[in-house]
């Protein structure tokens, strides 16, 4: 300006004032979706901020709030203005008390200097401090894969228990007994399954050996807790019962008129088994007298047997022909039999 006696003063000038109408902008990523145990005992959330180059942030709070209860925080974190790159949560409050399992929200908020407000949220995570639990239940305690269809495979059933994320990884393995080295092993990022069935070939789908072997199952819940479970010792045996049994006679007279008055059972390389059966049986079929025996076959600890010629009840049997079958079926379900045929009681 300029006076009309020609007095022209100094210029005045304002502050330098800024117009913003941008708010400000950061990006939140979650690092897990559950976390509570093991490994994630804590949530880590990743912040971008996107600089201003207008108005200032001065500064930035984080805030964990329940997810179905955002009025009140359960945990703030004063950040400045320049926030560090994460945030990582333990599950704590701010009076260092552990919250109750469940879903929370991370939110971000700043105000700048022209007025602009930034409110993000993150995904919803959980937090859940379960600790898994499990157990590998045995069908069997033997199996035959020797392509018979009788107890050709083996099979385990998992009871598991874990938190909300459920099941995330497992690993199944079968070793021998007394052996860390695994021959089989099934492992997935999912699930466990209903069960596991084990057909006796390693992996390379080679048979594995007669031999006693385990079977363990390790499993990691989404919070990172894991749990571990062995089963008994198993046997995979495709070798069935055996012995070999003879007679010096094949009549004799149970009534005592003849010195052949009982029939000797001559038993050799008999197989130690569970159960062992001896069955006479007459010219129809019907078994008259039957013997068991645990181990092997043998009475008062010598090997072998003898028939009296009698009935179950004690009666001596009528005269006629009559069959003896021996035979065993072990545990893994492999079977034995011979019979003795043409005998004569007379």
């Amino acid at each position: 300006a300029k006076y009309l006696n020609g007095y022209e003063p100094s210029p005045i000038t304002s502050p330098v004032y800024v117009i913003d109408t941008k708010k400000p902008q950061a990006q939140l990523r979650v690092s897990d979706k559950v976390f509570g145990a093991g490994s994630k005992s804590t949530v880590t959330i990743n912040e971008t901020i996107v600089p201003k180059t207008l108005a200032a942030v001065p500064s930035w709070t984080g805030r964990i709030y329940a997810s179905d209860n955002m009025t009140k925080a359960v945990r703030q974190y004063l950040l400045g203005e320049f926030p560090p790159e994460s945030v990582s949560w333990d599950g704590f409050d701010d009076t260092g008390k552990l919250v109750a399992d469940g879903s929370y929200v991370y939110e971000l908020s700043a105000t700048d200097l022209a007025g602009n407000t930034l409110v993000v949220r993150s995904d919803a995570f959980s937090l859940d401090t379960t600790k898994a639990t499990l157990f590998l239940a045995m069908q069997d305690s033997a199996f035959s894969p020797n392509g018979d269809k009788i107890k050709d495979t083996i099979s385990f059933t998992p009871v598991t228990h874990a938190g909300s994320g459920g099941i995330v990884k497992y690993v199944f393995k079968i070793m021998k007994a007394y052996s860390s080295t695994a021959l089989k092993t099934v492992s997935e990022n999912k699930n466990v399954p209903a069960s596991f069935v084990w057909d006796g070939r390693d992996d390379k789908g080679v048979l594995c050996p007669d031999g006693q072997y385990i079977a363990s199952l390790e499993i990691t819940s989404a919070n990172a807790s894991t749990a571990s479970a062995s089963t008994q010792l198993f046997s995979l045996d495709t070798k069935a019962p055996y012995l070999a049994a003879e007679i010096p006679w094949t009549s004799f007279s149970p009534s005592g008129d003849s010195s052949q008055s009982t029939l000797p059972v001559d038993v050799r390389d008999c197989t130690p088994e569970k159960l062992w059966t001896a069955e006479v049986r007459n010219a129809r079929g019907t078994v008259v007298r039957k013997y068991t025996w645990a181990g092997t076959v043998q009475t008062a600890g010598k090997t072998g047997f003898a028939w009296n010629g009698a009935d179950e009840s004690g009666n001596t049997v009528s005269d006629g022909a009559y069959t003896l079958v021996i035979a065993s079926t072990d545990e893994a379900g492999n079977t034995f039999s011979t019979a003795l045929n043409g005998i004569t009681v007379d």
